[in-house]
C-alpha cells in the first residue's frame, strides 16, 4: 500500500500517487487528527465532525451492500419456502379455510427474537393440532451453509411488511451453534416461552 502523505503538499508525483491510493476517509481523518493541534478551534471541530459524518455514511453505505446482497440470495433461498408460506408471506390457503402454513408477514417469531427464529429453522415445528395442514420440516440438513441461513433469515425479516433486523453469517453460525443441542423439532408451547 503506498505510504500517506505526512505534509500538506500534494505537489511531488510520490504524494500525489499516494493519494489516489489512499481511501479519502483516511485522509480526511489525517486531516481532522492534523487540525487537532491547529490553533483555530471551531476548524477543528468542524473538521472532526465531518469525519465522523462521513465515516458514519461509508459504514451505512457498506451495511447496505451487505443486506442487499443477503436479501438477493434470501430471496433465491425463500423460493422452497413459499410451497407452503405462500409466495406473499401469508401462508398458502388452500381453500374453505384450510392453510398450508401460518403467515411470515407479522410473525411473532420472524420479527422477534432471530435466535428463536433460526430455531424454528433449523429443527422445524411439531406437528399439532389441526390449524395448518403441514408443518415446519426441519431445514438444518437443507441449509447446513451459515450464509444461507443468514440470508433467509434476512429476506423474512425484512420482506412482506416486515421490518426486523439483518441477520449477518456471524450471527447465523452463532445460532446453529446454540441450538445444535436440540434434537427433535420444536413445540409450539415452547416457542411460545421461548418468545416472552
Amino acid at each position: 500500500m503506498a505510504d500517506v502523505p505526512t505534509d500538506n503538499s500534494l505537489n511531488t508525483t510520490k504524494n500525489k500517487a499516494a493519494a489516489l491510493h489512499c481511501c479519502p476517509l483516511v485522509l480526511l481523518m489525517a486531516s481532522a487528527l492534523k487540525s487537532i493541534s491547529n490553533p483555530n478551534r471551531t476548524m477543528r471541530i468542524k473538521t472532526v465532525y465531518l469525519a465522523t459524518i462521513l465515516s458514519s455514511a461509508l459504514f451505512s453505505f457498506a451495511h447496505a451492500d451487505d443486506k442487499a446482497a443477503l436479501m438477493s440470495a434470501g430471496k433465491t433461498a425463500y423460493n422452497s419456502c413459499m410451497a407452503c408460506h405462500g409466495a406473499d408471506g401469508k401462508g398458502l390457503n388452500l381453500g374453505g379455510g384450510n392453510m398450508m402454513a401460518p403467515a411470515i408477514a407479522g410473525s411473532t417469531y420472524v420479527n422477534g427474537d432471530p435466535s428463536v427464529l433460526a430455531l424454528v429453522i433449523l429443527k422445524g415445528i411439531q406437528k399439532e393440532g389441526t390449524d395448518y395442514l403441514g408443518m415446519m420440516a426441519p431445514m438444518e440438513a437443507a441449509i447446513p451453509d451459515d450464509e444461507k441461513l443468514a440470508s433467509v433469515m434476512t429476506f423474512v425479516r425484512n420482506s412482506f411488511g416486515n421490518t426486523a433486523g439483518v441477520v449477518t453469517k456471524e450471527d447465523a453460525t452463532k445460532y446453529r451453534a446454540q441450538w445444535q443441542a436440540e434434537k427433535a423439532a420444536i413445540t409450539r408451547a415452547k416457542l411460545k416461552e421461548l418468545s416472552k
